[in-house]
């Protein structure tokens, strides 16, 4: 049954394949007669002289003979009169064009000449406008050179050398070379005339009760260009103080001091200027007026380029090219660093140090210790060492840092620096002292109080009274003793620390003493 059905389907595909070869034989002959008719018709020869005799073969044929016998007209001869019109027009035309072209380049070349006459025109009046402001500004610069020399009398230029070595002096005992201001110091150098110098202003507020975040910033940038320029002054005040008159001095020759005016210690003086931001930094030019200028009025009158711009990031370099382009100077900040041969110099020399003390510090120690008085010194050198560490002396030898505030006249004004970034020499070594004094009366506290022989050295210094065979040392240690009992000692402790709380709370207002809940 399966084959019966195989078979049947089998010739069903063998009738269809007989039907589709049929249809293609069929089509292939119908384009065969088709290509073979299309040849053949290029072929029929038409004369078109008896066309009308000619029977057409079908409606096209009957078309394209129609088309054929129509007669196409034939153009007219012009005459020798018409063609010699037509040259004439067409000469009239080529000089028309010509003529146009030519009056277009002449109005091009006045144009041009026009243009050219008035640009010579504006030069001439530039070059005369120039020439008339540089003798305007030569005028006012001799006219200024005048004042000033009729200014600077003798008189005059004593008061500005005394500014110059006050300043010189000041810059000189801090350690980052800027001057601390207050209301009567910004008064005399600042406001009140001569100033023969440049001076670098920075309205700030650099205490922690503050927290200015940019006045700190612009600090850190100005202090090694305060260093630099400090290094530059000496020899400008050195010749500014040789010099017969300031006033034909350039602005190169004038020394650029820097200040600070900062708001904590100045509260009036920030009232007065009606600033209600820091920092504002400035740079107040030369001047060799005598007259003392208002607070408001220094500012107000300052022109805008000796004004800073503050930036988000401030660097020294930023500070340094300000100053160098007002002050006519090439100072730039210090960036000197120690070179391979001094590093290796320095190796060298510590090493000899540390193989010396290795190999013959310990017999020498020893030997030392039998000397009589050579642990009292050792003592006292060891507590003058940790004082001089606690003080921070190396950063003060290292930065110069002032010894204490100083006012106009030469008194001292304050040992405390109230700006918790900074200190005076005087700060360090009396928190140095205090850190020592308390050390000792703790330890001599905790001496007397595990000491036996204290009892007994207490009572003999009331009833040994006067006896001949003790000595006067034995007197005094006897007479002493009651007053150092443990706990007269520790109070002495208690009081010297209770002494450096209270110089960290002058520096640092917001401490309170310990007492922060309080603040």
């Amino acid at each position: 049954m399966r084959r019966s059905w195989v078979l049947r389907w089998a010739i069903v595909a063998v009738v269809l394949l007989l039907l589709l070869s049929l249809d293609g034989v069929e089509a292939k002959k119908k384009k065969k007669k088709n290509s073979a008719a299309a040849a053949a018709a290029p072929a029929v020869e038409i004369d078109l002289a008896n066309v009308d005799n000619v029977a057409p073969t079908s409606t096209t044929d009957a078309l394209n003979v129609a088309a054929a016998s129509v007669e196409t007209p034939s153009e007219p001869v012009p005459t020798p009169a018409e063609l010699e019109a037509r040259h004439k027009r067409r000469r009239e035309l080529v000089k028309k064009r010509k003529e146009k072209k030519a009056q277009a380049v002449a109005q091009s070349l006045r144009a041009a000449k026009t243009r050219n006459a008035a640009l010579a025109q504006k030069r001439a009046a530039k070059i005369a406008r120039e020439a008339k402001n540089a003798a305007a500004a030569k005028a006012r610069a001799d006219e200024l050179v005048a004042k000033k020399r009729a200014a600077d009398t003798p008189d005059i230029r004593r008061k500005g050398h005394e500014k110059l070595k006050w300043l010189l002096s000041a810059s000189g005992k801090t350690g980052n070379r800027i001057i601390n201001m207050d209301t009567a110091t910004y008064n005399a150098y600042v406001n009140e005339g001569p100033r023969p110098y440049f001076l670098m202003l920075q309205y700030t507020a650099l205490t922690s009760a503050h927290s200015c975040m940019y006045c700190h910033m612009a600090n850190d940038a100005i202090v090694p260009v305060a260093q630099a320029n400090y290094e530059h002054n000496k020899a400008l005040v050195a010749g500014v103080l040789a010099s017969n008159s300031t006033a034909d001095l350039p602005d190169s020759a004038l020394p650029v001091f820097f200040a600070t005016v900062d708001m904590a210690r100045n509260v009036d003086l920030f009232k007065e200027l009606k600033l209600n931001s820091a920092p504002y930094i400035s740079l107040a030019p030369p001047r060799l007026g005598t007259s003392t200028l208002k607070v408001q009025e220094f500012v107000r009158t300052l022109a805008p380029r000796y004004r800073f711009n503050l930036q988000a990031t401030m660097s020294p370099n930023d500070f340094s090219g300000f100053i160098n382009k007002l002050a006519a100077r090439h100072v730039q900040p210090d960036s000197v660093k120690p070179g391979t041969m001094d590093l290796l110099v320095m190796l060298v020399v510590l090493s000899g140090i540390a193989a010396v003390v290795f190999k013959y510090g310990l017999t020498v120690l020893l030997a030392l210790r039998e000397l009589r008085g050579v642990r009292q010194a050792v003592l006292v050198l060891g507590l003058v060492l940790y004082c001089w560490c606690i003080a921070g002396g190396m950063y003060n030898v290292i930065r110069g840092t002032q010894f204490a505030e100083v006012g106009k006249d030469g008194s001292v004004l304050s040992y405390i620096n109230p700006d918790s970034r900074d200190q005076f020499a005087a700060e360090g070594l009396i928190v140095g002292v205090l850190n020592v004094g308390a050390a000792l009366a703790l330890v001599l506290a905790n001496q007397r109080a595990f000491d036996d022989s204290y009892a007994q050295a207490a009572g003999s210094a009331a009833g040994s009274g006067g006896k001949a065979k003790a000595s006067s040392l034995t007197h005094l240690k006897n007479a002493l003793s009651p007053l150092f009992s443990p706990a007269v000692c520790f109070a002495i402790t208690l009081a010297l620390w209770y002494r450096v709380l209270a110089i960290y709370s002058i520096k640092n207002r917001g401490y309170g003493l310990g007492f922060v809940w309080r603040t």
